[in-house]
């Protein structure tokens, strides 16, 4: 049973509200993942289906590879994906993103610009982008290791240190590096777009699945940037 041979459209490090109908959601975790129904193991995959938008899903380390065929799929996404994988690893994805993408076909990639971060700290002008961020450490989640800290977590600069070091984060891009990384990989056409602004089919739809107040925290902080496989 062949479940992925129709995928033209690849959403890669997908949260749960982040998958959606027509693009294959690849993903890893450990234990039970609340709001999906197993399909099995095929050619060694685990394969999953979203409850809610039932959306096909796959369970699958990136470190391994992407399982698809060279020249294969369309457009790949990832929305604050990249800054979990040390440099090492991302250079892999980006190569291997560029294996598996069509002529033509687009890879979009935001995360957080540590950029922005940089200029805002040192402006110190700023409130309310920080306040955002330090909302976010009242999460009691396994990867927000400075959860029981968050009291004592208050200048501008512990904050942004938070943003670096917390949630598994292990490499932080601006626009320079990730454009200087992008075509060492082999794409020749990088472009650096905004929220909802860009060639990547879906973007509407893939863009909106979080919620207003996330899409707009998010945005603060983010870095869009576009490339095509010539």
């Amino acid at each position: 049973m062949n479940l992925i041979g129709t995928i033209n459209n690849i959403n890669i490090g997908a949260s749960h509200e982040e998958m959606i109908s027509d693009w294959l959601a690849i993903t890893i975790w450990g234990g039970e993942y609340k709001g999906l129904t197993s399909l099995g193991i095929f050619n060694d995959i685990e394969y999953f289906q979203h409850d809610d938008s039932k959306g096909l899903v796959m369970n699958r380390n990136i470190d391994k590879g992407l399982p698809f065929e060279d020249n294969s799929i369309e457009n790949i996404y990832s929305s604050h994906f990249i800054e979990h994988l040390s440099l090492t690893q991302a250079k892999f994805y980006f190569k291997e993103a560029y294996r598996v993408l069509k002529p033509n076909g687009i890879m979009r990639t935001v995360c957080p610009d540590i950029s922005i971060w940089i200029k805002k700290v040192y402006e110190r002008e700023d409130n309310f982008f920080f306040d955002q961020y330090k909302k976010q450490l009242d999460i009691d989640y396994w990867e927000n290791v400075v959860y029981k800290e968050q009291e004592s977590i208050i200048s501008p600069i512990q904050i942004f240190n938070s943003m670096v070091y917390n949630w598994g984060h292990k490499w932080m891009w601006d626009y320079e590096s990730l454009n200087r990384e992008l075509k060492h990989s082999g794409f020749n056409t990088v472009e650096e777009k905004s929220l909802l602004k860009g060639n990547l089919f879906d973007l509407d739809r893939i863009e909106n699945c979080l919620s207003p107040d996330k899409i707009k925290n998010r945005n603060l902080e983010s870095l869009y940037v576009e490339c095509r496989k010539s």
